[in-house]
């Protein structure tokens, strides 16, 4: 998702100052296609059409929160109930001899009906996560993923499509999933607790493409045809270098941003990808074209605010807060005001998520936002509003997933008579410490702590 992942812009005391990676280790979000690990409220439910369904006649049971696993540690498995959280490689009417095929309609035993979210039973064709923009791989660098396989193990091949159009295949294996450290269901999909399950992990090495950047991961070719896979996770690591490049400070913060005049605005044309890692974000920027279409997370098109000038509205199911001027916070309470201010955006009292400056969306231009509850994103745009007091429309849109924490913001064209500044960035609910500025088209990657340290 970054140009190049060598340098790592740390917020440092002294300012932004540039570190090479050290241990550097961050998720990369899956495509997921089955709702396959048991979490709070999804057992002993069968035939919910919105509900978890296992794989075979197994799963693993999450129902009391995300293990403290060493295992673990480097991950971002999915936590929340009734959603996707697994890539599954199969097809759960065949595995085990097909004893486990989904049943017409609804009977209360164990063996449930076909969910409304998979809309094939069949998905032992190849598995594909486009990335939302490429990762630079540097030396080092290597690919985790934890997996189990059911009905006696096997392996699979994980295929890695790079931007020079140079691709590489591994395989990966593993033992059957019964047994292992972590709580397990049985029962098929009333998901009762029973024998523990295992997870392993496989590590491919991305060392020979240093200097390309990756760009799509697929998983394809399960040996064992009886049996099912299912990807929870992958992660991108890095050796640690421990070099300096830049000045020593390395105190680190949770807030990041920059604060431009509009004849300087230089993020026409650039998307910001926060990862929420379990140490903090990872914020990766690179090329974009623009706001997505409207209407790719509602089907409905969304909803139209009608925000006043420097107003704010909350929006959605999710208690997400929209302000006029170019926001997205966790919550009400963050200053409405027209002139971007890093005090104001450091206190805060609601985690933002920042392209601000003052618009009027009173006058022209639409602002509409998008929630699908299944999967927790939610969307605003910013479709041609234009700055105050002027016929310049800007182009923005910010995403948030109040699940998984991830967001992004997407910068089209902008108006430059804008008569205030801008102020991008992000900054977690309550008092937080001003880290300094940085320069976002130029930062590489963007790494903030959970807290101020």
């Amino acid at each position: 998702m970054s140009r190049i992942l060598s340098s790592v812009a740390l917020l440092a005391c002294c300012g932004f100052s540039a570190m090479n990676a050290a241990a550097q280790s961050f998720p990369i979000p899956l495509a997921y296609n089955f709702n396959g690990m048991v979490h709070v409220g999804e057992g002993g439910l069968p035939d919910d059409p919105t509900g978890f369904r296992s794989i075979s006649d197994r799963a693993l049971d999450f129902r009391n929160g995300i293990p403290n696993d060493p295992l673990l540690a480097d991950y971002q498995l999915v936590a929340a109930p009734g959603v996707l959280d697994i890539v599954h490689l199969g097809n759960r009417n065949q595995v085990d001899a097909g004893n486990w095929a989904f049943e017409p309609s609804p009977n209360g035993n164990n063996i449930g009906t076909q969910p409304t979210w998979l809309a094939n039973a069949d998905q032992s064709s190849p598995q594909t996560t486009v990335l939302p923009a490429p990762i630079a791989v540097v030396p080092g660098a290597s690919l985790g993923f934890l997996y189990q396989i059911s009905n006696g193990g096997g392996s699979f091949d994980v295929n890695l499509k790079f931007q020079s159009g140079q691709t590489l295949t591994d395989t990966l294996s593993g033992p059957d999933w019964y047994t292992g450290s972590f709580l397990g269901t049985g029962s098929v999909d009333i998901a009762n607790p029973d024998q523990n399950l295992s997870l392993t992990e496989g590590r491919i090495d991305l060392d020979a493409f240093a200097g390309d950047a990756l760009t799509e991961i697929t998983f394809s070719n399960r040996s064992n045809t009886n049996g099912g896979v299912a990807i929870v996770a992958c992660n991108f690591g890095v050796k640690a270098t421990a070099e300096v490049v830049g000045q020593g400070c390395i105190r680190e913060y949770a807030s990041f941003y920059e604060q431009l005049g509009t004849a300087a605005f230089d993020l026409t044309n650039t998307d910001l990808s926060a990862i929420n890692a379990a140490s903090g974000y990872v914020v990766l920027t690179s090329p974009g074209s623009g706001p997505l279409p409207i209407g790719l997370i509602d089907p409905a098109g969304g909803t139209q605010l009608a925000l006043p000038d420097d107003g704010q509205q909350q929006a959605g199911s999710f208690g997400l807060v929209v302000g006029s001027n170019g926001w997205l916070a966790l919550g009400p309470g963050n200053s409405s005001g027209f002139v971007p201010e890093v005090p104001t955006m450091l206190g805060n009292p609601s985690d933002g998520v920042y392209a601000w400056t003052d618009l009027q969306p009173n006058t022209a231009g639409l602002v509409v936002y998008e929630e699908d509850v299944l999967t927790g994103q939610a969307r605003v745009t910013y479709d041609g509003v234009p700055g105050w007091n002027t016929s310049d429309p800007c182009y923005i849109q910010i995403d948030y997933n109040v699940f998984t924490g991830d967001w992004a913001i997407r910068f089209g064209t902008v108006g430059f008579a804008n008569p205030e500044d801008w102020l991008v960035g992000y900054s977690p609910g309550g008092a937080s410490l001003d880290p300094g500025p940085t320069d976002i088209s130029t930062a590489q990657v963007i790494l903030t702590q959970a807290g101020d340290l």
